[in-house]
């Protein structure tokens, strides 16, 4: 299926809903940090198909119980407050966490840290339990991936979590990623489909270096959404998106 993000430029749900039917998209990624979503979700009245993410900066391996708990009550409040419409899945970050600049260079406290995935295990446990209690799958999304957050992408794949391929973070982290989704197919259900130099991403399909092509390919039978996030470079990237598909045929 194809999707799109929610758009800042829009003021609810419903304008995206809109826009989505308009240009015959399939479903609609809910972005929780968009103060609209958390507004309008409840009373949200659709049968469109839905994504959620996640907020983007939480951190699911700090050693901390009671913020752990608090990130799961807000997890757990958000699906119930969906229950109501058709989410297909929750989508969150697997981020690196605290980082100690030492010369210019920055140094992420968990690569030095023994328990770090045991941690994130432990905390994305308890959330794959929940989700699953609603029908709702959970996905986890690259951002950074230095060798330690590698390492865990691989033993969660290995444990059965599924995970969203963001191409254009993989591409502005040395593509860093590619060869574990390119090894995983099966695990990969969603994809952040958008065009990317490496050091900005996020742009136009086409207005970037990626190989959109190569991309295309591993984009069969996932989940797509088109993360450009302006209705106008949006409206472009449906376009290309579409010939990519024309062109592969």
């Amino acid at each position: 299926m194809l999707g799109m993000p929610t758009l800042l430029e829009f003021n609810s749900i419903e304008e995206n809903i809109k826009f989505a039917k308009k240009n015959n998209l399939d479903f609609i990624e809910l972005n929780y940090n968009m103060p609209y979503v958390r507004r309008d979700i409840k009373n949200l009245n659709t049968t469109m198909p839905l994504t959620i993410h996640f907020y983007d900066d939480l951190d699911l391996a700090i050693d901390e119980p009671i913020i752990i708990n608090s990130y799961l009550n807000v997890f757990k409040q958000i699906l119930i407050d969906s229950a109501h419409l058709n989410i297909i899945s929750i989508n969150v970050h697997l981020n690196v966490g605290p980082y100690t600049t030492i010369e210019g260079k920055k140094n992420y406290n968990y690569e030095y840290d023994d328990n770090f995935i045991l941690r994130l295990e432990n905390a994305l446990l308890k959330m794959k339990e929940i989700a699953a209690i609603y029908n709702v799958e959970l996905v986890i999304e690259n951002i950074i991936t230095p060798v330690f957050v590698l390492k865990a992408f691989s033993k969660l794949i290995e444990n059965g979590y599924n995970i969203t391929f963001d191409i254009g973070h993989d591409a502005t982290y040395n593509l860093s990623f590619l060869e574990i989704v390119k090894n995983n197919l099966t695990a990969v259900k969603e994809i952040h489909f958008h065009d990317s130099f490496k050091s900005n991403c996020h742009l136009s399909l086409g207005k970037g270096e990626l190989d959109l092509k190569q991309y295309y390919r591993l984009s069969k039978g996932k989940n797509v959404v088109l993360e450009v996030k302006e209705s106008n470079a949006l409206l472009e990237s449906i376009n290309y998106y579409r010939k990519l598909g024309e062109l592969d045929e």
